[in-house]
């Protein structure tokens, strides 16, 4: 007789673990029963600076959804955006990643859903001959050498003593 309440005991116990953890997840997630997302997909050269945070998709500078997953197909990667709101995408879009920040390294997709006048874009990804992705500053200072950096350093030190104070007023007149 013992052995019966401490099996119903673990049984409960058993329930409420799962349920705080299902609640857990409920709050972390917060999945929306009523949401009615819409999936394009996009493909890229190259999605590097797609990071883990703040994966947004933006039209006109206002976030419309989110970067989902990210697959390699051949050289090159398609990108799922998943839009929170019902925006018709013609065949016409362009993509473009984005920096958040001029010298951040983490990107965000810039979606142009195109004109009514090319047809909608179907189940068809938009293709890399309408997407870009930018360059950043330290990808193009990381491909300069040694000596180029160093004659770039002479030629300000140069432009500098050229515009102190003599080259300065003789500019000036």
């Amino acid at each position: 007789m013992l052995k019966r309440p401490a099996a119903r005991t673990r049984l409960i116990g058993l329930g409420v673990i799962v349920a705080v953890l299902a609640a857990a997840w409920l709050g972390i997630v917060k999945p929306d029963p009523f949401a009615n997302d819409e999936v394009v997909h996009v493909m890229f050269d190259h999605v590097q600076s797609i990071a883990l945070v703040q994966r947004n998709v933006r039209v006109a500078g206002v976030n419309v959804g989110t970067i989902g997953t990210i697959k390699r197909v051949g050289n090159h990667a398609e990108v799922e955006l998943i839009l929170s709101q019902r925006i018709p995408i013609y065949r016409d879009a362009t993509a473009a990643l984005r920096p958040h920040t001029p010298f951040e390294g983490t990107t965000f997709v810039d979606l142009y859903p195109g004109t009514a006048g090319a047809g909608p874009l179907g189940n068809a990804a938009i293709p890399i001959s309408h997407t870009s992705v930018f360059v950043s500053a330290g990808d193009v200072l990381s491909t300069f050498t040694a000596p180029v950096r160093h004659s770039f350093q002479v030629i300000v030190g140069q432009l500098s003593r050229a515009l102190a104070r003599p080259g300065q007023v003789g500019l000036s007149t």
